[in-house]
């Protein structure tokens, strides 16, 4: 599993300038000659979970383009998945997790975890207040699944669970 700080990037997504579809080219299958090619995670369809995107503040900063699930409309079940096809083509998933600074519950934890291929290789239970930057490397996986689980309060509370910024990289 990948669960150690010293290996987790400390790139600060909140810092790169937003996209606009207007001033970016669409993504090549190529990266550029001197550095990585990033593509956020909304820019491909899901393949279960329905899920939503937006510029979210977790822990002090807001990130955009982040995966969320609305725990305000989901109280049953304690869980949320988001399903993907990445094609074998990307090097690592990046992201920093969390619970939106907007929750209205203080105590609120969820546990968040990263399956490639139908294995578990990331968890991490984070509560508000507290972030965490998601490196794993995705090279030569098929099917990404992300996962929220809601460890107190089943979920019932208003807040978000962030996936900030998430985004699939290609090495050069």
């Amino acid at each position: 599993m990948v669960d150690d700080p010293a290996r987790t990037a400390t790139i600060r997504p909140s810092l790169m300038p937003p996209r606009t579809a207007a001033a970016d080219p669409e993504p090549s299958s190529t990266p550029p000659p001197n550095g990585p090619q990033e593509i956020y995670l909304k820019e491909i369809k899901s393949l279960s979970g329905n899920p939503n995107y937006k510029t979210l503040p977790v822990n002090g900063i807001e990130y955009i383009n982040s995966l969320y699930a609305d725990v305000g409309q989901v109280c049953d079940p304690a869980s949320r998945t988001f399903e993907y096809n990445i094609g074998k083509t990307y090097d690592w998933l990046r992201a920093d997790i969390g619970i939106s600074d907007n929750s209205a519950d203080p105590n609120k934890r969820v546990e968040f975890a990263v399956y490639l291929d139908g294995v578990k290789v990331f968890n991490r239970q984070l509560g508000l207040n507290e972030s965490f930057p998601l490196n794993v490397p995705v090279t030569n996986v098929l099917r990404l699944k992300l996962e929220q689980t809601y460890i107190t309060a089943k979920g019932c509370t208003q807040g978000y669970n962030v996936w900030g910024s998430v985004r699939l990289v290609v090495d050069p």
